[in-house]
């Protein structure tokens, strides 16, 4: 089940592992202008990534991009991480499906952490702004990154927590 909502009123809500503070307070710094996250991430230029490591194995990919078109984007889905997609600038849509309706199309497992899958017929869409943020947990499939307006250029990160093993 996917979590999306604005970051103040959903933070308290986003199931975290043993690194939740040091991920709060990074998501925290990268939602607030001045931060040092959100001043990193503002000044990157699109098509660029830089990764973050995180305390207790979490890791951030910060990034700017031109939105892509939905018969680009791919449906995919994850196993060992949690994404948590923040919005620093600019807008996006974001598909959402649940990965029980959706045909495998390409397993990248294990050597990365990425299972990509056909676009389905029925999906939610989701219009994501500055200060959104979507929580996608293994069964949750998402197309993100998606263009709003044709080049419209979108700052985001994307915070990587590990799953808990049982």
């Amino acid at each position: 089940m996917a979590f999306v909502g604005r970051l103040a009123s959903l933070l308290p809500a986003i199931p975290f592992t043993l690194a939740s503070e040091s991920v709060r307070a990074y998501l925290l710094d990268a939602e607030r202008k001045g931060g040092d996250a959100y001043t990193r991430i503002s000044a990157l230029a699109p098509g660029v990534e830089v990764r973050v490591e995180l305390p207790g194995g979490a890791f951030a990919l910060e990034q700017a991009y031109v939105g892509k078109s939905r018969d680009v984007g791919r449906f995919e889905s994850h196993r060992k991480y949690i994404d948590l997609q923040l919005i620093v600038a600019g807008r996006e849509f974001m598909d959402i499906a649940d990965v029980g309706t959706l045909v495998l199309d390409e397993d990248l497992t294990p050597a990365r952490d990425v299972i990509f899958y056909r676009a389905p017929e029925a999906y939610s869409i989701l219009r994501m702004h500055q200060g959104d943020i979507a929580v996608f947990l293994p069964p949750d499939g998402h197309r993100p990154s998606l263009a709003i307006e044709p080049g419209e250029v979108v700052w985001k990160t994307v915070v990587k927590v590990p799953v808990l093993q049982t």
